[in-house]
């Protein structure tokens, strides 16, 4: 099964640990078929001194997963906006409605719907993870020519360099380095 790996401010991710957040919300979704697994990156944040007091041995890792068995789309603009979200999905969100308009600027949301949550006792690092090969090796930044014939070449993929060694902005596809 794929996987995705999160990226989630700490304030975000207490409501997710304490099951009050269930609805985590995004400007973009995977095209991977729900259900999937999301591995949950407690980011490092700018803004987030007493979280990194309270956390500090969980901001800047992987602190649990979830599965993401549910996507839905909130599109804004027109005069049935008022009706794509409805007050138990916004609670769900822990947003109140002007503060998702902000976030998404009147564009599309996706709300990633969290089941199956568990928080790891011992949180994981990074590296534990890397990107997932999808197999356009040619243009993919981790390709290592070992091999070429006039314009033709062999390659692979260099697996080292697939470690995860910084979180993704938003997510990304992702496999378990299997230890």
């Amino acid at each position: 099964m794929r996987s995705v790996l999160i990226s989630i401010k700490p304030q975000w991710c207490e409501l997710i640990a304490n099951g009050q957040k269930t609805i985590e919300v995004r400007k973009t979704h995977p095209t991977i078929e729900t259900p999937f697994k999301c591995y949950i990156y407690e980011c490092n944040w700018k803004d987030n001194s007493y979280y990194k007091f309270h956390h500090k041995n969980k901001i800047g890792k992987v602190i649990g997963e979830f599965i993401c068995d549910k996507i839905e789309a909130y599109e804004f603009g027109g005069y049935e906006t008022d009706y794509l979200v409805n007050h138990t999905q916004l609670d769900a969100m822990r947003l109140n409605y002007i503060d998702l308009i902000k976030y998404g600027k009147c564009k599309t949301l996706y709300g990633w719907h969290i089941s199956n949550l568990v928080i790891y006792d011992e949180s994981k690092k990074l590296s534990d993870f890397m990107r997932v090969c999808d197999g356009a090796c040619s243009v993919c930044s981790n390709y290592q020519n070992f091999v070429r014939y006039g314009d033709f070449s062999i390659g692979t993929c260099d697996l080292a360099d697939r470690l995860i060694t910084r979180a993704p902005q938003s997510w990304c596809y992702v496999e378990e380095v299997e230890q």
